[in-house]
């Protein structure tokens, strides 16, 4: 327990506290380096301190000095540029939020992409990621868990003039019946109706996540990912990984976050499905291009635009932003005089902070997702120059065998430019080469050995982004979309296959079935 008490109608032991919001109160964790990530040790009991309501965060945050929440935060991003092993905070004077999850979604839209951010404007102020706290003890012991929910609660994107309600596809379908998403999906139906249109068709939207939660834990001298052990009590610690994690003492928060990767049509309208009391918060989404925000960065810019912003439903991108906000602010019952207010009194006695800068939690995670992008574009050879692909080949790392027959003989005996990553893929960013051959390939081939590899975060969101462009019409709706598997039924296969027979070829000798693909993949 902590020296001294904060008011009960905030803050009670965890054994008492579980509630719509559960975030414990831990005034001790250590942070050891991993490789080229972190792992975080931190535990809790029964009689910890618990945050059980809203209200409770801007009651400690007046409790905690402008000061000192800068100078810790000082020691905490010093630590994670240095080499140091490890970093221990013990101050029961200062407790840290332990309970937060959350996303940073990278969205392709019309061949660029996109960081998808909403605007936050209580403390901290600023372009924020789909993110959120705990609402059971089991959030609290599975950071994971507040991910998922978080993105797919948060992040609402349509297509009305197609009547098309993009759903997301996870690895983990667990989620899909919080009585949130419903409550939010119900309330955005009806401002669509009112805005004229009705009878939505949902349609999945795959996810690819820059680190799939379903990988294989790497090696330590390897990882540029970060892990948290939580333990309870006396219990075992539970280990979450493939994240990153993110600690800000500003907003004295621990959060686990992640990264993935989504694809949607050129018409698609961006909104806000946070409750705050049944009611949706309706924030402004901005849309703000990966490669202008990472310039932005390393000019330490406190100042992001966004190049598209959608509010209430609707494409905002030609109005003039801060009376976008403002109106949205009016239905909060706020204004931009009241947010600059705010700033000014969370930031004394520093100058406040730009409305429109990044939130830090937000800072911290697009820097990783840039470290990210830099590792795996280093040691490539320079981009080769040819023409767009045809034919774009989907396999898991466990199919390369399999994989490499099928190129090898589609390269040495068509004419078909086919997309095989080990060969086609050079500097200039691996999942934007991949995007762009997709968007390029009339023809898509699955290979696979086993249903749960094709099954796999990045290669469904492959087959998945190609099926929809079929359906939608950015693709013709007679493309050969095949899959080429062995040692699998084909009525094991993925439903969209199902729509042109499955190439089944023997493991052994896979002739006989390549030349039934080439006929498959032969243009009429």
């Amino acid at each position: 327990m902590f020296p001294h008490s904060f008011n009960p109608e905030y803050v009670r032991p965890l054994a008492k506290a579980e509630n719509e919001l559960l975030q414990v109160l831990v005034h001790r964790f250590r942070i050891e380096r991993k490789g080229n990530g972190f792992e975080l040790h931190v535990g809790f009991n029964d009689e910890s301190p618990a945050i059980w309501r809203r209200g409770a965060k801007s009651h400690i945050l007046d409790t905690l000095q402008a000061e000192r929440r800068a100078a810790l935060q000082g020691e905490i991003e010093a630590f994670f540029a240095s080499n140091n092993e490890a970093y221990e905070h013990r101050d029961a004077a200062f407790p840290f939020r332990l309970g937060n999850g959350g996303t940073l979604p990278v969205v392709r839209l019309r061949g660029t992409d996109y960081y998808a951010l909403f605007f936050r404007d209580s403390h901290p102020t600023g372009w924020n990621i789909a993110n959120g706290g705990a609402s059971t003890r089991y959030d609290l012991l599975h950071p994971d868990a507040i991910v998922e929910r978080e993105l797919r609660e948060e992040l609402i994107i349509v297509e009305p003039e197609r009547g098309r309600w993009y759903v997301f596809d996870w690895h983990d379908a667990r989620l899909r019946d919080h009585p949130d998403f419903a409550m939010a999906h119900a309330q955005w139906e009806e401002r669509f109706r009112s805005q004229g249109f009705r009878g939505f068709d949902d349609v999945a939207l795959p996810l690819k996540w820059s680190l799939p939660p379903d990988a294989d834990r790497q090696a330590v001298e390897h990882r540029y990912h970060d892990a948290v052990r939580i333990r309870f009590g006396d219990d075992t610690p539970i280990y979450t990984g493939q994240g990153f994690l993110n600690i800000n003492a500003e907003d004295f928060g621990i959060e686990f976050d992640r990264i993935a990767k989504l694809s949607v049509g050129p018409e698609a309208v961006f909104c806000d499905g946070e409750l705050r009391s049944g009611l949706l918060l309706n924030r402004v989404v901005g849309l703000f291009a990966v490669d202008r925000v990472h310039e932005l960065l390393a000019q330490e810019a406190r100042r992001f635009l966004p190049d598209r912003f959608f509010w209430n439903g609707e494409d905002r991108t030609g109005d003039e932003l801060t009376a976008v906000i403002e109106s949205y602010l009016r239905t909060r019952g706020s204004s931009w005089a009241n947010l600059e207010q705010s700033l000014r009194k969370h930031a004394a006695p520093q100058a406040p902070r730009d409305p429109f800068d990044l939130c830090p939690v937000t800072r911290t995670i697009i820097g990783r997702h840039r470290q990210l992008r830099a590792v795996e574009d280093a040691g490539r050879p320079s981009p080769a120059i040819g023409d767009p692909f045809d034919v774009f080949l989907s396999f898991a790392s466990e199919d390369h065998v399999l994989a490499r027959k099928v190129y090898d003989e589609l390269a040495a005996t068509t004419a078909h430019r086919v997309f095989f990553s080990d060969v086609s893929v050079t500097a200039g960013g691996f999942a934007d080469q991949i995007d762009r051959a997709l968007d390029a390939a009339w023809a898509f081939v699955a290979i696979g050995t086993r249903v749960e590899h094709l099954h796999k975060s990045w290669v469904k969101y492959e087959w998945r982004n190609f099926h929809n462009d079929m359906m939608s019409g950015r693709k013709h709706e007679n493309s050969p979309f095949l899959a080429f598997v062995a040692g699998i039924e084909p009525q094991e296969l993925p439903r969209p296959f199902f729509v042109q027979q499955a190439v089944t070829a023997d493991p052994v000798d896979p002739t006989s079935a390549l030349t039934r693909l080439k006929h498959c993949l032969a243009k009429p």
